[in-house]
Formats: C-alpha cells, structure tokens, sequence
C-alpha cells in the first residue's frame, strides 16, 4: 500500500500595497501598521527663518525626504529635500507665509509617511501692517475709522486717545472698527496698537 503526500501550505497576510510611478521615481506606498515614525515637533508659529524639524526613527529607513507643501496633504509641494541620513533638519532661510511639511520614510522601494503628516507651521517675522487714511479727517457725528490690518498670526488691538482737549469715547477700544465721537470741539490724535501672537506691534 503506498504512502500518501501530504502537502501544508502558510498563507500569510501582508499589508496592502500600492504602487506608485512619477517620472522619474518608482515607489510602493507601504501601510503603516508595525512600522511607522512620526514628526516631533509641537510648535507650528514661529518668528525667526531657523527651524529644526525632529521626527523618530523608522528602523527600515534607508534615508528620509521632507516636502514643504501649501496644504496638509502635502499633494501642492513648494519645496523637498531628499536623501537625510539623520532624523532632523535646520531649515535656515524660511519666508514669512503658511505651510504644511511632511516627512518620508525611503527604502529602494518603499516611501513610508509620517503618522501625522502635514504639520502646519507659520513663520512669521513682520510686524502686523496697518492701513489707515492718509487725511486728516473732519467729522461732526460719531464715526467709524475705515482701517485694515494685516498679519499671518492673530492679533490684538487697542484704540487710545493721545492728544486733545476733550474725551474721546470709543465703543469698543479692542475692536479693528470701533465707533468714535467726543464731546468738545478740538483737534484729537487717536493711536491704534496693533500687537501679533508673536509680540510684533506697530502703532
């Protein structure tokens, strides 16, 4: 009587993969589960143009690239740095504006993201910008000044009374358009402070 073959196959289950193709990069987009890394950093408004971005290490990582992006998905690049051997970068010459950075994981065939990608960070050097009339205005009802303020972090503002004979009222001396009147006739110098998150003011 002859001998039966058994034969056992193992099935393993493996992440879905995707592939990718760009002109001139071939990838495979790995999905996270077990290996995965993440961006540090907590703090996104910044005012000086040096930042040192920090992420953990991705134990299969043969180098890192960093895309800074217009948007949290990182899909509208401004700018990438590509080939980092170490888990840090010092971005040395960054612009005033809003952006979205993102960090990769790269092996010869697999682009791994950062779990929590598109870190949002505005870097923000200037003082708010103040746009006011140019005349002298000539009023003899209560008014409303027509400015406009500028700036890409919030900001406070407050109306005061700097010169004149008579008091100024002014409705809501915290508010970008308040309404104001006084009570004698006269010449009056109204300042407005305009203070940033970041501590930049203009008067």
């Amino acid at each position: 009587m002859g001998k039966g073959i058994l034969t056992v196959l193992k099935v393993v289950a493996l992440p879905l993969l995707l592939a990718l193709s760009a002109c001139d990069d071939v990838s495979v987009f790995v999905a996270s589960g077990s290996r995965s890394f993440a961006i540090m950093n907590s703090q996104n408004l910044i005012s000086r143009s040096i930042f040192r971005l920090e992420w953990t290490k991705e134990k299969y990582a043969d180098h890192y690239d960093i895309q800074i992006a217009s948007d949290p998905l990182c899909e509208h690049v401004v700018s990438e740095i590509k080939g980092l051997k170490t888990t840090s970068y010092d971005f040395e010459a960054l612009a005033d504006g809003k952006y979205n950075l993102c960090v990769f994981s790269r092996t010869q065939r697999t682009k791994l993201a950062a779990v929590n990608n598109g870190l949002p960070l505005t870097v923000d050097q200037s003082n708010p910008i103040v746009t006011i009339p140019s005349q002298i205005r000539d009023e003899s009802q209560p008014f409303i000044p027509q400015i406009s303020v500028e700036d890409l972090s919030e900001f406070s503002i407050l109306w005061t009374k700097a010169a004149g004979d008579g008091t100024v009222t002014i409705s809501n001396p915290q508010s970008v358009n308040p309404t104001l009147s006084a009570d004698k006739n006269g010449v009056y110098v109204i300042t407005i402070t305009v203070t940033d998150s970041l501590g930049h003011k203009v008067e």
